[in-house]
Order: C-alpha cells, then sequence, then structure tokens
C-alpha cells in the first residue's frame, strides 16, 4: 500500500551526542517494507507525548523536543541521492531529491535505503 509509512527507526548504540546546550540522537531510519509516506516520517519525541499521550507508543526519538534531523555520514545502504529536511511544523522528517530539490513522491520505494541521521534538540 503506497504511502502507508511502515519504517523503522532505531537508536545507535552509543548514539547520544553533545553540542553544547543541544543533545542528538543518532538513528537509523529503513523504510522497509514500505513505500515513502504521504507528508514524511513521523518523529515523536517527549513534548509531543506530553501533549498528545496518545502518541506514547509512538515515541521513537529519546529527546525532550526535535529542533532538527541533519544527516549524519552517507546512506548506509543504497544510493538514494536523498538530503533530510525537518518540518518543524508538523514534526516531520522529509526528504528531497538532491538533483531537483523536490520533496519524494508519496509511494516511492525506499525500501533499499537506510538512513543514519542525527536528530538535535533538547
Amino acid at each position: 500500500m503506497p504511502g502507508t509509512g511502515v519504517y523503522t527507526v532505531a537508536k545507535v548504540p552509543d548514539g547520544d551526542v553533545s553540542f553544547g546546550n543541544k543533545s542528538g540522537e543518532i538513528f537509523t531510519l529503513s523504510d522497509s517494507p514500505s513505500d515513502y509516506p504521504t507528508g514524511g516520517y513521523s518523529l515523536v519525541g517527549g513534548e509531543a507525548v506530553t501533549n498528545n499521550p496518545s502518541l506514547a507508543s509512538k515515541q521513537n526519538i529519546d529527546l525532550w523536543r526535535i529542533d532538527t534531523v541533519q544527516a549524519w555520514g552517507q546512506n548506509l545502504l543504497g544510493t538514494a541521492a536523498l538530503t533530510p529536511v525537518w518540518d518543524t511544523v508538523y514534526q516531520k522528517l522529509r526528504f528531497v531529491s538532491s538533483a531537483t530539490g523536490a520533496e519524494v513522491a508519496s509511494g516511492v520505494d525506499l525500501s533499499g535505503v537506510v538512513f543514519l541521521l542525527c536528530a538535535i534538540g533538547t
């Protein structure tokens, strides 16, 4: 089913980093066995759970607030030339094509790509 958003967020062991007054969590995101979800990937921190307790089972980032998400090195698997863009309004991670600057279309198969990323916040 295209665009349903079945994906895996996994914290990298020893993946906690510090940027002065900001913290970071290094994680992998893999889209297998799904397709790129409509609007991007939801990343849920503690603040979102406090504001909406029904999200407690969906918390996948161990930060209170996610300020941004950055690529952390190269993709671990796959050759997709994609750039992560953090949407602060909808708290979603979107990917745009490095070649065109356009967001990946909903339903595009990214199941062969594993992204290494760092969520930065408090």
